[in-house]
């Protein structure tokens, strides 16, 4: 994780410019299509090149989708403190839910 936030951090100069170009819904959609295609090729990422290489893209398309997903949600409700609220308050509970299905997840495995 820490891995494809330092690459999408690095990479904000560089992938701006797409999605001013795509517009902030297509930049979603294209950066959500990357992430699921790469969650369907998890399983057979098995050496160190294709692992930097996944890494790397998924840096990319994780930089893509937050650069068009702020702006995107933030400009959905007039209100723009509710916009925001809801925005960072949903992902802050998915991100809850997924670190407590992983941890309960774990216990029952290392059991």
């Amino acid at each position: 994780t820490a891995i494809i936030l330092a690459v999408s951090a690095a990479s904000v100069l560089f992938t701006k410019g797409w999605v001013q170009r795509w517009g902030n819904y297509r930049s979603m959609q294209i950066s959500i299509g990357i992430i699921s295609g790469l969650l369907a090729m998890t399983s057979i990422v098995s050496n160190a090149a294709l692992t930097v290489g996944y890494l790397l893209v998924a840096g990319l398309a994780f930089c893509i989708l937050s650069l068009a997903q702020i702006p995107w949600a933030l400009g959905q409700l007039s209100q723009p403190g509710l916009a925001t609220g809801l925005y960072f308050g949903g992902m802050g509970l998915a991100t809850a839910i997924v670190s407590w299905l992983l941890l309960n997840w774990q216990m029952t495995n290392t059991l």
